[in-house]
């Protein structure tokens, strides 16, 4: 039996499901314990991932697909690889103290998914109140595959147009009640909040497509606005012309009108040093 083949149909199976409508459990195609054996890859060739589209590696799989392709990577990595064939009889070992067989295992998980959702609704999470220490906080951290890539490295590029569609129309449509508007505009912002935001703004990178809307948003001119060209540094060591209209729009700048008078030295991580123009930098913007 085409052990392989049966493996990539199910995974082909799973990618074509866009909305899982059952219950589902993540999947990796390459499994994470034996991702940077070259042998992996060679033998799932037809997902030969690499680090730059790490989130194409998993897949939502139901609880008994999810049992048969563990089952499978045993019996392709059986006569292969050695050292892949015991991580993977570990891996399946999981699934098979318990359940004899896949149909089992899945009516288990999706029954106690179901009862398990039917127990928790209406209660606070059971991580409320809980505090990381910063250690764990660094330590997870630096260990997600995912941190500092855009959606297309992680995803790929028609993966992650349909996520930022859905996104988008989910802000949209969102409710905010009442009571969450009384306590956004009732928030004090406090000196350690502010230190936080900048800090996480130092060292932000920004596309060049980025750059480029915002290029043309801010050269767009307005005969009712202030046209004089400012000229601000942020903590990241960005410089960057802008107008105090571009400042308030594109960066939520609300304090850019103090911070050129003087009654502020920085907004948002942006500071002022007293240089401006009249006409439109059209070689030096951004």
């Amino acid at each position: 039996m085409n052990y392989i083949k049966h493996y990539l149909n199910l995974m082909e199976k799973a990618r074509g499901r866009r909305t899982p409508s059952c219950y589902c459990e993540k999947h990796h195609i390459i499994p994470k314990s034996i991702y940077d054996q070259n042998i992996a890859h060679e033998s799932l060739n037809k997902y030969d991932i690499t680090d730059k589209n790490y989130g194409a590696n998993i897949l939502s799989l139901t609880a008994k697909e999810h049992f048969i392709a563990h089952m499978l990577l045993v019996k392709i990595f059986d006569g292969v690889d050695k050292n892949c064939y015991i991580k993977m009889l570990f891996a399946f070992n999981i699934f098979k103290n318990k359940y004899k067989k896949s149909k089992d295992y899945g009516m288990f998980r999706e029954r106690f998914s179901k009862e398990m959702s039917i127990l928790l609704t209406g209660k606070p999470s059971r991580a409320l109140g809980k505090k990381w220490s910063e250690e764990s906080k660094k330590r997870k951290s630096d260990t997600n595959p995912l941190r500092g890539k855009t959606y297309v490295e992680v995803y790929g590029e028609k993966e992650a147009s349909r996520l930022k569609k859905i996104r988008s129309k989910d802000s949209k449509n969102r409710i905010v009640s009442p009571e969450t508007k009384l306590k956004l505009s009732n928030r004090i912002i406090n000196k350690e909040w502010k230190q936080k935001i900048s800090e996480s703004r130092k060292g932000m990178l920004m596309s060049q497509a980025t750059k480029d809307k915002i290029k043309n948003y801010m050269l767009s001119n307005s005969p009712s606005q202030d046209n004089t060209w400012y000229k601000f540094y942020h903590n990241s060591g960005e410089e960057l012309y802008a107008r105090k209209s571009d400042m308030v729009k594109i960066f939520q700048c609300l304090r850019i009108y103090q911070i050129i008078n003087g009654k502020t030295i920085k907004c948002r991580g942006w500071s002022y040093k007293g240089e401006f123009i009249i006409t439109p930098p059209l070689t030096t913007l951004l």
